[in-house]
């Protein structure tokens, strides 16, 4: 996916190399009724930092796995969909 694109086309420039994605969204989402869409800052066109949404209970008592992938809003393709864990507060891997 997003094969032979040129990232300036595609984000509008922010100060620090940063860029402003309008044309694509983090989703994230799984079979509990969880679905969540982030809209992602592209730090010199190769790498994406998104502010983790809420998961649908902070009482989470076991990890709650969910999908994550990067769609675009122009054409409707996504990505492949990785795995994402959600922990209790204060617990890891």
């Amino acid at each position: 996916m997003y094969k032979n694109v040129d990232p300036q086309k595609l984000h509008r420039k922010h100060p620090n190399n940063f860029l402003l994605s309008d044309d694509i969204e983090v989703v994230f989402s799984n079979s509990k009724g969880f679905y969540a869409q982030v809209k992602p800052v592209i730090h010199m066109g190769c790498a994406l930092t998104v502010k983790t949404p809420p998961y649908l209970t902070t009482n989470i008592r076991n990890s709650e796995k969910v999908k994550v992938m990067i769609h675009s809003l122009k054409n409707g393709e996504q990505s492949e969909a990785l795995d994402f864990k959600y922990h209790q507060e204060g617990e890891s891997e």
